[in-house]
């Protein structure tokens, strides 16, 4: 018994031989390792704090291999991917421009000078019926408006002899335009008129052979000097009817 005993102990390895060999172990390689940041949790903390000392977890060479590996495996961190640019919106279109509202054509201006009455052109300013005639005469049914003109200052309104009735208005220019033969009289003594404005109606009073106005334009207010009113109102831009006697 004692022979095999020490048989035994001779065939056995120390204790100090297993703690030498538990405290030495065969270095294990492992390629493509992670950084050492990513094996911070895998590390103990314990080894780190005593250098000398064996690890605990680790028991033998194969789980040693085993669990490092797995460890390693579980702890490596995917490789990073590029993050897929970010398309941008499509840019808005500018906004449309404000719609543009055309202002409206101001109004023309008033005519300066118009046609005293509507009617038609029967006598002229020339001799008729062997004396002479010193005015216009434009016919037309009674009651057709007659209007001044051209702005002035009434300065005659009423009776007249062989005109039944007249009206006189006086020009800013001192020119004086005379209407005769009305029907009635709208206007009075030292009223302001302008171009086309209603002093009278269309009548046969005085010597007249029917519903006419009889037209005369005196220069600076004198008869003697009377002129043609038919060219002092083309003179001014008035257009006349024909003339039909």
């Amino acid at each position: 018994m004692v022979a095999i005993a020490a048989v035994l102990a001779l065939a056995a390895p120390s204790s100090a031989q297993q703690v030498a060999s538990a405290a030495s172990p065969e270095p294990v390689v492992v390629s493509n390792l992670p950084a050492p940041a990513a094996l911070s949790p895998l590390l103990n903390t314990d080894t780190l704090a005593e250098p000398n000392r064996a690890p605990t977890a680790f028991r033998s060479r194969s789980d040693r291999q085993f669990l490092t590996a797995a460890q390693l495996l579980t702890a490596a961190p995917a490789p990073a991917t590029p993050a897929a640019a970010e398309e941008e919106p499509p840019a808005a279109p500018p906004p449309a421009p404000p719609a543009v509202i055309p202002l409206p054509a101001p109004p023309p201006a008033p005519p300066t000078h118009v046609l005293p009455a509507q009617g038609r052109y029967t006598s002229c300013f020339c001799e008729r019926w062997g004396e002479w005639h010193g005015g216009m005469d434009l016919a037309h049914a009674s009651g057709t408006p007659e209007v001044a003109a051209a702005a002035g200052t009434v300065i005659v309104a009423g009776p007249a002899g062989g005109f039944g009735q007249w009206v006189q208005v006086q020009h800013d220019d001192g020119t004086v335009t005379v209407y005769g033969h009305m029907d009635t009289i709208e206007v009075v003594v030292g009223q302001r008129v302008v171009a086309g404005e209603l002093i009278a109606t269309m009548g046969a009073q005085g010597n007249s052979t029917g519903p006419h106005l009889h037209f005369e334009v005196w220069p600076a207010g004198d008869r003697a000097q009377r002129v043609d009113p038919a060219t002092w109102l083309s003179a001014h831009g008035v257009s006349l009817p024909e003339y039909t006697p």
